[in-house]
């Protein structure tokens, strides 16, 4: 066949029996692709004659590499170590990322959504705003690029897009049964919404009391956006009130535990031995508090990765069903949860 100029990418795409996402990557020479995979995409533009102009696909490889990350809370250094797994991965595959914070603002999520689109963005890794509502879902799907959610799953009662998280109810449930195995009969819970997450955590507080014969009382749990301020404050008014006889914590997160710290120290109760505290996603800071802090290792770099490696599998084949990943956890014992002996 004689080469022709107006042969495109979609027409290898329909000769090779692949995705037009494909062919890109064998353009741009991608380790992504299997080599039984280039091969047959190679062939396909030998058969059709396809030539491509350079200076045109360079412009297109610059803009289709990358990656939109749409977080709700960079103040939260969880977030921050997370993006360090997941950028060191996008890397490796010739891709960088776009960074839009939300604060938990869904209008603002939308408006960086529209405004990351106009760049050819490969795919999205999302964690949604609170308040995410079905316009910022239907534009997902309307773009027809490839979508993860991480941490937090995208309301979208189809289900349609792959899920990474950690095993929040697993982890919650172990920080709870080791204070409780450390003596501590009166355990509170701090932070977090009324959302799907944390219910799913409060399950796990709630089985650990359970195995000990204890009942869930509701006024030793606290409701409150995770911040480190609210912290502060939920720990302060659970231990002036009358009717809370509270001697332990299992915190929604690290910043939730850090500033029930600062409380309990303002309030001069010796953390570790009259009082036990865990957080929960182990950040750096952790380790380095006074006293070093328990708490739910949930692996950030790792989920990082992980919702990395699981877009860059669906920039190539984005047809798959949906499927979530729930990422292990473990408990990473410190100071903060001891208690010295009767």
């Amino acid at each position: 066949m004689k080469k022709n100029s107006s042969v495109t990418i979609n027409d290898v795409a329909s000769e090779a029996g692949v995705s037009k996402s494909t062919v890109s990557l064998v353009i741009r020479n991608s380790s992504l692709v299997k080599p039984a995979t280039r091969k047959v995409v190679v062939e396909a533009m030998q058969r059709i004659g396809y030539v491509y102009n350079r200076d045109a696909a360079n412009f297109r490889s610059r803009s289709s590499n990358i990656v939109g990350l749409i977080i709700h809370d960079l103040t939260n250094p969880f977030f921050a170590e997370m993006y360090v797994g997941l950028e060191k991965r996008l890397a490796n595959s010739g891709y960088i990322a776009l960074l839009s914070n939300t604060s938990e603002d869904a209008e603002v999520q939308l408006r960086n959504f529209n405004i990351m689109k106009e760049h050819r963005i490969a795919g999205f890794i999302v964690c949604p705003a609170q308040g995410t509502d079905q316009q910022f879902i239907e534009a997902l799907k309307q773009q027809n690029t490839p979508v993860v959610s991480v941490i937090r799953r995208l309301p979208d009662p189809d289900k349609s897009f792959d899920y990474i998280s950690a095993d929040v109810r697993q982890g919650t449930y172990l920080a709870t049964r080791h204070l409780l195995e450390q003596g501590y009969r009166h355990v509170g819970y701090i932070g977090g919404l009324d959302t799907p997450i944390r219910k799913d955590r409060l399950k796990g507080y709630k089985q650990a009391l359970s195995e000990f014969d204890l009942r869930v009382d509701e006024k030793y749990i606290y409701t409150c956006q995770p911040t480190r301020a609210n912290g502060e404050k939920a720990i302060r008014e659970l231990m002036l009130s009358p009717n809370v006889e509270l001697d332990a914590c299992v915190c929604y997160n690290d910043l939730v535990a850090l500033g029930t710290l600062w409380g309990l120290h303002d309030l001069g109760v010796a953390v570790g031995k009259e009082f036990g505290v865990v957080g929960f996603d182990n950040v750096a800071a952790a380790a380095h508090t006074t006293p070093p802090l328990t708490s739910v290792a949930s692996n950030s770099d790792d989920i990082g990765r992980a919702a990395a490696e699981r877009l860059l599998h669906r920039i190539e084949n984005n047809t798959e069903q949906p499927v979530h990943i729930v990422k292990p956890v473990e408990l990473v014992v410190r100071n903060s949860s001891g208690r010295q002996p009767d």
